[in-house]
């Protein structure tokens, strides 16, 4: 039963994300309350290449780092947040879900809205390394940490 929700959940989710694409929200967004009051915790990461050496992941090459917060609920994670370049000057925004063993969400990078489809190769309690699914050739990996608020 429980797969059966899961992949119904999924079905669900891959169904919305052309229309989430197609309405992107307003830019101006008014918010009485910091992102972080309705949030679990923080989260860092980053996108790039690497390898698995010795049961754990090693960083070859850094593309952008990754900042924001992040919610847990039942089923998934929710995490939102930045883009920065190795110079970390803000180049775009991340809006991700983690659903199992697979992140599915989106990036806005320089006003370009790009899906974001990734399977994780290891998930800890609070760690995760993906590859991201792309076209053929080199995959780029995403990693990172969630950071529970206190």
């Amino acid at each position: 039963m429980k797969k059966i929700v899961y992949a119904i959940v999924l079905c669900a989710m891959f169904l919305s994300m052309p229309i989430a694409l197609a309405f992107p929200p307003p830019q101006s967004q008014s918010l009485l309350c910091s992102p972080l009051a309705f949030s679990d915790g923080t989260f860092v990461g980053g996108v790039g290449n690497g390898h698995m050496a010795g049961g754990s992941f090693q960083i070859d090459t850094v593309y952008a780092y990754m900042q924001g917060v992040y919610s847990s609920f039942i089923v998934f994670i929710k995490f939102s947040g930045e883009l920065t370049n190795t110079d970390h000057v803000k180049i775009g925004t991340i809006s991700a879900f983690v659903v199992q063993n697979i992140i599915i969400g989106n990036t806005n990078i320089q006003g370009q809205r790009t899906s974001l489809i990734a399977v994780l190769m290891r998930k800890n309690h609070d760690q995760f390394v993906g590859r991201i699914v792309g076209r053929p050739g080199p995959a780029s990996h995403i990693w990172g940490q969630f950071i529970p608020s206190i």
